[in-house]
């Protein structure tokens, strides 16, 4: 049983979450919702629950990647049966104006390697990196790792030519297009 849920905006732009049950029946994991608009929601991580117990419990978790603006969070408790329940709903405005920010490049692509990079991180954080080709299959994952940097950066080298057209690179919510131009 969620005993509470509170969202507080850190000196350095991260959202910390914190919350509590009061007991847990066959509680299999938590994971955390975010939404720019309070409608639609993304998952940003999953905590492991404490199964079964009648001993409160204490979970957290940091976004280090949060949107700028108001953000809405809310949990999806999920029970080892599959059933899940949501929290209610906390509201933060992210006023810090650390806003991460995901460049590609170079774009359009020259054909050797593909640069990117994120500012705006804060804390350690791993970022997971996904490039899709423009049928939508996914083209080559990697995870960007920081130890506090502000800025991470990556370089991909495809093993086999990249077809023409427009490739997405997806870091966390951020997107931005890569353009291969015909040779």
């Amino acid at each position: 049983m969620l005993n509470s849920l509170d969202a507080a905006l850190t000196p350095s732009g991260s959202v910390q979450l914190t919350w509590s049950t009061a007991s847990e029946n066959i509680n299999n994991y938590f994971t955390i919702e975010r939404s720019a608009d309070g409608e639609w929601y993304e998952a940003v991580g999953d905590v492991p629950g404490s199964g079964t117990t009648k001993e409160p419990h204490y979970y957290g978790y940091e976004d280090r990647m949060p949107l700028a603006g108001r953000s809405y969070y809310r949990l999806k408790q999920t029970d080892f049966d599959g059933t899940s329940t949501y929290s209610r709903v906390v509201v933060i405005d992210n006023d810090v104006h650390l806003v991460p920010t995901l460049t590609v490049f170079p774009n359009p692509y020259d054909g050797k390697s593909v640069g990117i990079r994120l500012t705006g991180i804060t804390g350690e954080a791993r970022i997971p990196i996904s490039i899709y080709a423009p049928a939508g299959r996914i083209v080559a994952t990697m995870t960007l790792v920081g130890k506090g940097e502000d800025t991470l950066e990556e370089h991909w080298y495809p093993t086999a030519p990249l077809p023409p057209g427009v490739y997405l690179v997806r870091a966390g919510h951020l997107t931005e297009k890569l353009i291969v131009p015909e040779d």
